[in-house]
């Protein structure tokens, strides 16, 4: 399902890195990334140590909203470029998605800046992998 190679060059982190990784003065820590970040091949050790006290009361059906909910989230930053055939599946807050639909495609008469831009293409080319059945897209409530 995964080209693993692909994603080798690939740091998790245990929330929003723009949040965790910037000291209270908005420089950039160093040493927070040092001690949260964990490889892609240690993500579920990351995200098990996070959660580990709401697991006891999570049941199985449950654990893909311990990974992203609207109350949290990991981060998996590329260090290198990465292809949709790396991706098997994407799971987003149901407010995030909707607000991407929105942003590709209920707002075409307004100027989107270039960030917005990256973010709608990437929005696009993520449902093209989901209705061509390569991508399983999990929107959680």
């Amino acid at each position: 399902m995964f080209d693993l190679f692909s994603l080798v060059e690939a740091a998790c982190l245990p929330g929003d890195s723009l949040t965790i990784c910037f000291a209270a003065d908005g420089s950039f820590d160093p040493g927070a990334v040092g001690i949260l970040a964990a490889p892609h091949t240690h993500q579920h050790m990351m995200v098990a140590k996070e959660r580990a006290s709401q697991l006891p009361a999570a049941g199985k059906p449950d654990w893909p909203r311990l990974v992203a909910s609207p109350g949290g989230h990991f981060e998996v930053v590329f260090t290198s470029p990465v292809s949709l055939a790396a991706i098997g599946c994407v799971r987003v807050p149901k407010a995030e998605y909707d607000r991407l639909w929105d942003m590709a495609f209920a707002s075409f008469a307004r100027k989107l800046g270039d960030a917005e831009r990256a973010l709608v293409h990437d929005f696009v080319q993520m449902r093209k992998g989901v209705v061509d059945g390569r991508i399983r897209l999990e929107i959680i409530a």
